[in-house]
């Protein structure tokens, strides 16, 4: 079975969180090219995943987009995201 990584993001234009994401997955592709890896965002990141940031889909295999709660806060749909997971990805 290949090693799964699982990321979590929620980000918009306004901060570094998809930078951050970006370098990440590209050294894990790098020093564990044979892993797969999982991104899940919620549907207000993926409407900022265009032009340059949309690099992202080189490095991510599957991608997930989640419904997360109307009227939650960036902090309050990334922990949304992350308590979650399990109900999502499976493995």
């Amino acid at each position: 079975m290949k090693t799964q990584i699982v990321y979590a993001l929620v980000s918009d234009e306004n901060d570094y969180y998809y930078e951050q994401l970006l370098i990440s997955a590209f050294t894990l592709k790098f020093h564990n090219p044979n892993c797969i890896s999982f991104l899940i965002i919620d549907k207000e990141t993926e409407k900022t995943i265009t032009n340059k940031r949309n690099k992202i889909y080189k490095y991510i295999q599957k991608i997930l987009v989640v419904d997360t709660p109307k009227g939650f806060t960036k902090l309050e749909r990334s922990r949304f995201l992350k308590t979650n997971i399990r109900k999502f990805i499976s493995g």
